[in-house]
């Protein structure tokens, strides 16, 4: 699941393409990592709180990926954000579910901080820009 989301984000958010493959890299890297968060949590008799912070470092990281295919500044802006919106709709995975409502769980992160990476890229508002600088640069 992890590299068609990645690929997903990529190709809908980041230019110039030759930015792309960083930015697919570190958001695997972040299903890597929001993963090993997850276990570890479960292992420690913790499964509610792994769970939140899988959500919070995915989202991270994902944030930071796009940041790096962007190449613009404020990632840490970028990443705060999506990392909010991925320790709060880490929220489902913290519900007792059947074997099959995991997936609906992924889906739900997946669109959440997937919606995000898509209005930080495209709408100027979420990237702290004026009506005025978005022209400029849509002019350019």
């Amino acid at each position: 699941m992890p590299i068609p989301f990645a690929v997903l984000c990529g190709v809908v958010c980041v230019r110039p393409w030759q930015r792309l493959l960083p930015a697919v890299l570190l958001v695997c890297l972040a299903w890597h990592l929001a993963f090993s968060v997850a276990i570890r949590g479960d292992q420690n008799s913790h499964a509610a709180i792994g769970m939140y912070l899988a959500g919070l470092v995915g989202g991270l990281v994902v944030g930071l990926g796009m940041a790096v295919g962007w190449g613009k500044g404020g990632w840490v802006r970028i990443s705060a954000m999506t990392g909010a919106v991925g320790l709060v709709s880490a929220w489902p995975f913290t519900l007792r579910w059947p074997e099959y409502g995991m997936s609906l769980c992924f889906v739900v992160w997946q669109v959440s901080v997937g919606m995000c990476v898509y209005a930080l890229a495209r709408l100027a508002r979420w990237r702290g820009e004026t009506g005025l600088q978005s022209a400029e640069k849509l002019s350019q």
